[in-house]
């Protein structure tokens, strides 16, 4: 069964700004958040020891200090000792993402990155087998088919409309992946094949909404952050695009297309329900998907790695950390090479730190 309520909480929709987004589904998040904290702290940790160069204050990542964990509130069903596990999961791949490019670092060192990056994550999907083995041996095969594909995706193709790239952007998103981890986080078993069939329609229309609405939030910093534009792989920037208008009404399109989605799930909840196509097991997975999409739109709406604003802010404070950083080596006879594994042990000391820091800096950039 899935999580009793008093292991959730509601949100008040006065809270967040929908856009008229997510009309109809309670956001709601899990009152475990802390330990998808904990465990986000932790994957920083050993991933730095691991790799080396992390710079804390450079990877915005789950922080949320409006709403919180974006596990917290994507997936509010997991159980509280799962919690954990997709807690440093979603900070693995997020970390994963952000990482500097390996051209800037020797052959032997990209390797050695990779290698410990491997049996990091050997050692995660390890864990998941031991929780419950036909759970985690989905999460493991989504994700194999997840890599096949996505090694096979042109991200460099020409889109010739909206609808080639939406089809495209569900698989780059890995929908499965997270849709099996979201499952596991709920303790629900992997579906059947004609289970998958019943509830397929809502499986790509959801994903698909939580993909576009990561564009929709995302673009604005992305857009900065990418100085070949031809480059930018973004469902806004693509209508700019074909239509010729500026990126505020290719948001607006975005957005557009994004409801018409979320309707489009909405009535066909109503008319499976109506005619008794759901089992209560699929009602579950419908649930789960439901709160997917009306918790990433929480998450994403108001996510410090999305506000332009803040991280450019924070990359300009890391710009004069970094010169003051230079001046002090300098001078320094046997300078030691300056990480960040100071700041992250601090920081794994209390799993709020960075809560906390991310309240006082939203705050202060706010006055």
């Amino acid at each position: 069964m899935l999580t009793d309520d008093v292991h959730i909480v509601t949100l008040d929709s006065s809270t967040y700004t929908s856009q008229g987004l997510c009309q109809g589904y309670k956001a709601r998040r899990s009152i475990h958040q802390d330990r998808a904290v904990t465990s986000s702290l932790q994957c920083r940790v050993e991933l730095d020891n691991a790799v080396g160069g992390l710079q804390l204050d450079d990877t915005v990542t789950f922080e949320n200090p409006t709403h919180g964990h974006s596990v917290s509130l994507m997936m509010p069903y997991t159980l509280p000792d799962r919690m954990d596990l997709l807690g440093y999961l979603s900070e693995y791949f997020c970390l994963y993402d952000d990482e500097e490019d390996y051209s800037q670092v020797s052959a032997v060192a990209a390797v050695d990155r990779k290698l410990a990056q491997k049996k990091l994550l050997k050692n995660l999907f390890g864990q998941f087998l031991s929780v419950d083995r036909k759970q985690g041996a989905a999460i493991l095969e989504a994700f194999a088919s997840y890599k096949l594909m996505a090694e096979a995706l042109d991200k460099d193709q020409d889109f010739e409309n909206i609808q080639q790239y939406i089809d495209y952007r569900f698989r780059d998103y890995g929908s499965h992946f997270i849709l099996a981890c979201t499952l596991f986080g709920a303790d629900i078993d992997p579906l059947t094949e004609a289970e998958t069939e019943l509830v397929d329609p809502f499986i790509q229309l959801g994903f698909r909404h939580i993909s576009l609405l990561n564009d929709y939030y995302s673009f604005d910093i992305e857009y900065a952050s990418t100085e070949d534009k031809e480059r930018l792989v973004n469902g806004v920037y693509l209508l700019a695009k074909l239509h010729n208008i500026p990126t505020d009404q290719a948001k607006e399109q975005l957005r557009e297309i994004a409801a018409g989605l979320d309707q489009d799930f909405r009535e066909q909840w109503t008319r499976a329900m109506a005619v008794g196509k759901l089992s209560d097991r699929l009602q579950k997975v419908v649930t789960v998907i439901a709160s997917q999409m009306v918790g990433n739109m929480v998450w994403a709406s108001s996510c410090l790695r999305y506000d332009l604003e803040f991280r450019l802010a924070n990359r300009a404070t890391r710009k004069r950390a970094d010169s003051h950083t230079d001046q002090v080596k300098s001078s320094t006879a046997s300078p030691e090479r300056l990480r960040s594994d100071s700041i992250l042990g601090e920081v794994a000391k209390d799993s709020h730190t960075v809560t906390v820091t991310a309240v006082e800096l939203a705050t202060a950039r706010a006055c």
